[in-house]
């Protein structure tokens, strides 16, 4: 098993703004460099959470950080799909919001992925008399995989997307294992991740004296971290 350090070694560029022909959508943006002697496979996820402090004081406080769901429409590089799934099975969905390829189409090459999701400006809250601003943040981790790993992540993939399997009109499709006589995994990744990113004041707070909620503040308790993947900026053996 080996696993390049792309992500680590090339500079990766991260950055988040909204999308310039649509403003209604926040689009995060990956530059990174694939490493053209070898295939390599990546991933990448994001987590969200919500900022927040009362009205006048500038004591902060967090909420805690959820699995955001990403729009890749338009980034080509994930479509893992085909004209029949779309028939019969509906939209390709990425297992626990973890968005991985290979660079079969993009050996060798810089190359820009685009990531979508819903801008939120800045937005209040009231709580027994008191209000709060809220803004929101995202983290981004991106992984170098080793191709043991990605043939995991693939295989749970396509049995979350086997939809026919699950009414019996296709065979169901077995996770992917290296292990002898076993179940399991020996695999691994390489991670970078970023600090967590807000847009700047002027731009969340666009809109901003509209959005008053009589409601309590709460985190999206339906969304899990991810279950298999340690975010630590190492490299990791599973």
């Amino acid at each position: 098993m080996f696993i390049h350090q792309t992500v680590r070694r090339n500079r990766s560029e991260f950055k988040i703004e909204r999308k310039p022909s649509e403003l209604s959508v926040l689009q995060l943006q990956i530059n990174f460099t694939d490493y053209a002697k070898m295939e390599n496979y990546y991933a990448v996820t994001v987590k969200e959470r919500v900022k927040y402090w009362k009205e006048g004081t500038s004591e902060v406080h967090y909420g805690k950080p959820s699995s955001a769901y990403m729009d890749w429409s338009d980034e080509p590089i994930l479509d893992a799909s085909s004209g029949l799934d779309d028939i019969f099975m509906g939209n390709y969905a990425y297992y626990q919001n973890l968005y991985f390829w290979s660079d079969e189409k993009i050996q060798g090459k810089n190359y820009t992925l685009r990531l979508n999701m819903t801008y939120i400006p800045d937005y209040k809250t009231s709580i027994q008399d008191e209000t709060f601003i809220n803004r929101k943040q995202y983290k981004v981790y991106l992984y170098s995989l080793s191709e043991e790993f990605y043939r995991y992540l693939k295989s749970l993939n396509e049995q979350k997307n086997n939809e026919l399997g699950n009414v019996e009109l296709a065979p169901m499709r077995a996770t992917y294992t290296n292990v002898e006589n076993g179940f399991g995994l020996v695999g691994g990744c390489c991670l970078r991740q970023t600090e967590w990113m807000e847009l700047s004041e002027s731009e969340t707070r666009s809109g901003f004296d509209h959005a008053v909620f009589n409601v309590e503040y709460n985190v999206d308790p339906i969304k899990k971290n991810h279950p298999f993947i340690s975010l630590n900026d190492e490299s990791l053996s599973k």
